[in-house]
């Protein structure tokens, strides 16, 4: 297998170490100053003996108007820490940034650090050795995020074949789905949306309510790859999924089993409510094209949706006027903590100063006032602090930020973290006791990521089937039963060889159980 490798972690003598014999010869330059006719510019080697350097950052999203402004202030106000010429940060919108990412890989450029995450670019560029292992680095230059991850057990979550490769974010997050609706609309048409608990009590009031909502509404929001159904069957079964391959394994059951999600009965069963709905008009008959489904909850165009629970303490809003109701479906259910790597940054393996970035990191994870100004900006300017909670100031809100609010995932740290408009006390405090249940529990699995090249041929097949046909299965958007469908994807599946996908899969989450 091949093995990531670094020039940095081969080096004996430290950058500061360097930049004092840097700065030693260029004063000596300087005594020749007369004879030479040369003019010596002044050294910009900070007082700790650090060389000055600029960072480049890539992220999803888009960027605040103001990014530029605070990370020139930053830079100046800790230079005596870092010595940061520039902090620039790039972004990529969410839809093209795995790809664009995996390009920028291939193609050698040599940008510092990036956003990754298990659910987007992380398998791809760790397999495509385009991430720094940091084991050796992060302790020698920044020792208390070191002690930290290693307080909160992210190592193993974080690290592929032994190999550390992203610095994760430290805030908890349980990612159970579950479904929220109008509630207006429901009090309003009479429908009563007490003791929904099961799937059976979603079909009963959809049934009910759907020929009965006004022009313009439909009632179940299935996503534009009809995937949202799948997710309330997976937390009634208590499966975790494993990313990108559609393999999920019960996480009651001990053995890490890796079973093809389409030979499950949750998605027989998404299947089944899939098919009813399309053919009762509970589901838009156009949904897979619809680009902007994603917005169609808080835009009022439809009156059910699917989100986590997470999202309901942290307080759900409308874009328009009315009431968000919601429940908790299969409380008794296992749900599992997200995986750490959900929100991380990794240090490009072309990397020209890996332990400048490193120390950065390490700032803010030790200093407050640091971590404050990096993340929510200046106060007065781009923030406002009233009885303790951070709020924008007049005339800015979360549409027309020039600052607070940036795609900074991936850099929180729980314990700075601040009190917000919307992420209030109350909503942290509802979140810890969320997180304390007892259904809630750390996946065995979690932070796998498998190597996958034994098995790429068929996963491209797999690949094909699950963009071609899971989305039309689930959606109901064909003639005959749901059974008839999943039986028919079931073995379109097995011709392409997912049993092979399947046994390798269960030897590598042997191997990382195994670590």
């Amino acid at each position: 297998m091949k093995k990531r490798t670094s020039n940095l972690v081969k080096r004996t003598i430290s950058v500061a170490v360097a930049a004092v014999m840097t700065a030693g010869l260029l004063i000596g330059c300087g005594n020749k100053e007369e004879n030479t006719g040369t003019t010596v510019t002044e050294t910009t080697v900070s007082e700790s003996g650090l060389e000055p350097v600029s960072l480049v950052f890539w992220l999803r999203n888009e960027p605040k108007e103001d990014q530029e402004k605070v990370m020139e202030a930053f830079c100046e106000k800790y230079r005596e820490e870092l010595n940061l010429e520039s902090i620039t940060f790039n972004y990529i919108a969410a839809g093209d940034y795995t790809d664009k990412m995996t390009s920028l890989a291939a193609a050698g450029d040599d940008y510092d650090s990036c956003y990754v995450a298990d659910y987007m670019n992380f398998a791809k560029m760790s397999e495509n050795h385009a991430l720094l292992p940091l084991q050796d680095l992060l302790p020698q230059y920044a020792p208390t995020l070191w002690k930290t991850y290693q307080d909160m057990g992210l190592i193993k979550s974080c690290s592929v074949d032994g190999d550390l490769l992203a610095m994760p974010w430290t805030r908890s997050k349980v990612g159970k789905k579950t479904i929220l609706w109008r509630q207006d609309i429901a009090d309003k048409l009479g429908v009563d949306m007490s003791n929904i608990t099961t799937i059976e009590d979603v079909d009963r009031v959809l049934t009910e309510i759907a020929p009965k909502l006004p022009a313009g509404m439909y009632a179940f929001n299935i996503g534009n790859s009809a995937n949202e159904l799948m997710e309330l069957m997976k937390a009634r079964d208590g499966l975790s999924a494993v990313s990108n391959y559609d393999f999920s394994y019960d996480i009651a059951a001990g053995d890490n089993a890796m079973i093809p999600l389409e030979q499950t009965q949750a998605f027989r069963d998404a299947a089944y409510y899939g098919k009813k709905w399309y053919d009762e008009g509970i589901t838009e008959k156009n949904a897979l094209s619809n680009q902007d489904s994603i917005n169609d909850s808080k835009n009022g165009k439809c009156f059910m949706w699917v989100n986590t629970v997470e999202s309901w303490y942290e307080g759900w809003k409308l874009n328009v006027e009315g009431e968000v109701g919601f429940t908790n479906l299969y409380p008794d259910s296992l749900a599992v903590f997200d995986s750490p790597m959900n929100n991380a940054m990794g240090i490009n393996v072309n990397c020209k100063n890996p332990e400048r970035v490193l120390m950065l990191f390490e700032l803010l994870n030790t200093n407050e006032e640091a971590y404050d100004m990096f993340m929510y900006g200046m106060e007065g300017e781009h923030y406002v602090v009233n009885d303790g909670v951070l709020e924008y100031p007049e005339g800015q809100d979360a549409t027309n930020s020039k600052y607070m609010g940036w795609f900074y995932w991936g850099f929180v740290r729980d314990k700075f973290d601040k009190a917000t408009a919307t992420y209030t006390d109350e909503v942290k405090q509802n979140l810890t006791d969320w997180h304390n249940k007892e259904t809630n529990v750390m996946a065995p699995l979690v932070g796998f990521t498998p190597n996958m090249d034994a098995v790429k041929t068929e996963l491209a097949q797999r690949t094909q089937l699950i963009n071609e046909q899971r989305p039309l299965v689930l959606l109901g958007a064909y003639e005959g039963s749901s059974d008839e469908a999943v039986d028919k994807y079931t073995e379109d599946c097995k011709a392409a060889n997912v049993d092979a996908i399947a046994k390798h899969l269960n030897s590598e989450a042997q191997k990382f159980v195994n670590q």
